[in-house]
């Protein structure tokens, strides 16, 4: 394919993985669903929090779990020490929980502070 865009190993020169790039088209489709869903009370509203919250934890479960598959792309592409990778990475899904547990506390307002 024309638009397949090489990723280079930097220890080995060679090429590693492949990617097709995203088109405008795609782009401004990806950028307008999440708006749509965002603007959309099935998705945003406060009694979703729960469901968007079981999202992020299910995200932070799947990256556990692949955290050396992960961790072996990574040192093909930027060649860095496969012990610093996995660490790095197994630091991940710790995001997706705090984030998922924010919306499981999510208030409407933030108390004032200060003077």
């Amino acid at each position: 394919h024309d638009r397949l865009i090489p990723v280079i190993s930097p220890a080995t020169n060679k090429t590693v993985f492949w990617f097709l790039p995203a088109t405008q088209d795609e782009v401004s489709f990806a950028v307008q669903s999440a708006t749509t869903a965002f603007e959309d009370d099935e998705w945003s509203h406060p009694s979703r929090a729960p469901h968007r919250a079981h999202i992020l934890r299910s995200m932070a479960q799947k990256l556990r779990e692949r955290v050396e598959e992960l961790a072996d792309m990574e040192v093909l592409q930027i060649g860095r020490p496969k012990k610093e990778m996995r660490f790095q990475l197994s630091r991940l899904p710790e995001w997706f929980e705090y984030f998922a547990s924010l919306v499981s506390v999510h208030e409407d307002s933030i108390p004032p502070f200060g003077p």
